[in-house]
């Protein structure tokens, strides 16, 4: 026992010989020398003062520079470091030298954080009210190997190439509520290692994109707060995942593209500004990219579908535009999945429209998993000539298109038939089809309500259950049904002849009318004065003429009231019934 409590003795007595550092003042500035200075430095702690200039160890409210001292020390591989708070921090590798690098405790920066290439492996935090930048002018790469917390602001400048910022997995760099990351010009987040457990970017303060492109490849991308994008800016997620939280948002003249085997989670409400595009794929790389998740697109702004697949119940609030333009290329599609394959079991993902989804001449949009792509009371589904739905199945559980809006076909670029494959159509609101345009549905049109308008032509066969078919809207001429029209007695044909010429509904195919007959007043029958035999002036059919009602005086003779039936016509019965409504 007396020799141990010698030796304890004389080891205590040896510490309190050993030279202490040179004290220093409150808020010093520490340059690294290793042992550039002093040879019997040992040219790697942070606690050891002989690798400071000047000799000392820095602490909290300190300064500290570290790059490599010269040619012949080419490294400053610092470790140790203890938990300090600092004023300001520079890491920088100087090019033509050898490795930078810092690991150990954590770190906090109040001040200024200067990063131009080395490895940074030590929990780093940027304080509120501090300002940092990682640029790209040394031409080396900056290597993040620990989490990287933003409470401040933080720059990217340059942050490209051998430059690039590459996060090992599974650090994190952080925007903290508060805090700004901002990617000036062109930028490149990437991964040190991949690909279990992934590096991320995470936002929960702003992400703001200030021109170029700021990428962040094969590094997970979690938008919980706010992305804007000015002067053109884009974000572009790249082969990761990405999620989008409830009440994120988005601002500025720029966007977000998810593209190229990247798999987003949206949830909540995501609010898009006026200007700004989320855009889902993309028209020139290989997308194989999916969105799932649960959540509404609010605001004003717009979702562009380049490609993808949308697996999501996914709402569309009115304001926002969803806009299918191009043809992708590289194998690339866009597909509505009609469940979140995602999840285990999975479960319905309706596509819901109240503001706008417009396809674009040429577009495609293809269907599966019993897809419902539903159009809102306020919603509209806009088809320009050329543009087309196919499903790759059919008929059980069939996907549809369910629309208590209104589907349009717009009056050009072209005259490209709109052609919907093995997609039915189920509609209690307007479809419009204007002159010399054709929307072609290979399967039956089931109207329930609404209104069946315009002055092309529906190639379909028609079942009008419950809807008015108003051969003109707002101009006089005739609609086509290029196959069968059948009408239920709770549905209506609707014309208009207050100005002498009728509106003629051609159908090519056979046509029962069971319903009503209206006239000028589109809400229902409304014998105008003096009616006689003009009502049926607009059916031309090549089939057979069901049940129909009118007022006025029967008329006799090969017109029969002015129908003016076409080649191998039959008129099963007109029921003339003077001076009252009447229903067949």
């Amino acid at each position: 026992m007396r020799i141990h409590l010698l030796a304890l003795a004389v080891a205590a007595a040896f510490v309190t010989l050993l030279p202490a550092g040179p004290a220093h003042a409150a808020g010093t500035s520490f340059t690294w020398v290793g042992s550039s200075q002093d040879p019997t430095a040992d040219n790697h702690s942070w606690t050891d003062a002989r690798n400071w200039s000047p000799q000392g160890v820095p602490g909290n409210g300190d300064s500290v520079s570290i790059a490599q001292p010269n040619g012949s020390h080419c490294t400053a591989h610092v470790d140790n470091v203890p938990t300090v708070t600092l004023t300001d921090l520079t890491l920088r590798q100087t090019p033509d030298l050898c490795g930078t690098s810092i690991n150990g405790g954590q770190l906090t920066v109040t001040g200024t954080f200067t990063w131009d290439g080395g490895a940074l492996a030590s929990p780093t935090t940027l304080a509120a009210g501090s300002v940092g930048t990682i640029n790209g002018t040394n031409d080396r790469q900056n290597g993040l190997a620990q989490d990287l917390d933003v409470a401040g602001s933080l720059s990217l400048t340059g942050v490209t190439g051998r430059a690039a910022l590459l996060i090992s997995n599974p650090s994190v760099l952080h925007v903290l509520p508060g805090g700004t990351l901002t990617s000036v010009g062109d930028n490149l987040v990437t991964f040190l290692s991949c690909c279990n457990n992934p590096a991320r970017v995470t936002n929960d303060g702003t992400v703001a994109v200030d021109g170029g492109t700021f990428e962040v490849d094969a590094v997970a991308f979690d938008q919980d707060g706010t992305l804007t994008a000015s002067g053109g800016g884009r974000l572009l997620s790249t082969a990761a995942p990405v999620t989008a939280g409830d009440g994120a948002s988005y601002d500025g003249t720029g966007g977000w593209t998810i593209h190229d085997r990247s798999h987003a989670v949206v949830t909540g409400t995501q609010t898009l500004g006026p200007d700004f595009h989320l855009e889902l794929g993309s028209l020139t790389d290989q997308s194989g990219s999916t969105l799932a998740g649960a959540a509404v697109l609010a605001g004003s702004g717009t979702f562009d579908w380049s490609g993808a697949t949308i697996e999501a119940d996914l709402t569309v609030a009115h304001g926002v535009t969803v806009h299918a333009a191009g043809v992708p290329t590289h194998n690339g599609r866009r597909v509505l999945q009609g469940s979140d394959t995602t999840v285990t079991p999975a479960v319905p993902a309706p596509f819901t429209i109240h503001g706008r989804l417009v396809v674009d001449q040429g577009a495609e949009i293809g269907t599966a998993g019993t897809a419902r792509l539903v159009i809102a009371s306020d919603g509209t589904l806009s088809l320009a000539p050329g543009s087309a739905f196919d499903s790759g199945a059919c008929c059980v559980s069939p996907d549809r298109i369910v629309n208590h809006g209104t589907v349009e076909v717009t009056d050009g670029p072209g005259s490209d038939p709109v052609v919907v494959t093995n997609v039915f159509l189920d509609s209690d609101g307007d479809v419009a089809v204007p002159t010399g345009q054709v929307l072609e549905l290979n399967q039956v049109v089931t109207v329930r309500g609404g209104t069946l308008l315009g002055t092309g032509t529906l190639a379909a066969d028609v079942d009008n259950v419950g809807g008015t078919v108003r051969p003109a809207g707002s101009e006089r001429g005739t609609f086509t049904v290029d196959g069968s029209y059948h009408q239920h007695r709770s549905a209506s044909l609707a014309i208009d002849l207050g100005q002498g010429t009728g509106d003629r509904l051609v159908v090519t195919g056979a046509a029962t009318l069971g319903g009503r007959l209206a006239t000028h007043d589109l809400g229902g029958y409304r014998p105008r004065t003096g009616a006689t035999r003009q009502v049926l002036a607009a059916a031309s059919v090549t089939g057979r003429l069901g049940c129909a009602v009118t007022s006025g005086t029967a008329s006799t003779g090969a017109d029969a009231g002015h129908w003016q039936p076409r080649a191998g016509a039959t008129l099963l019965k007109v029921r003339w019934v003077a001076g009252r409504r009447t229903q067949c």
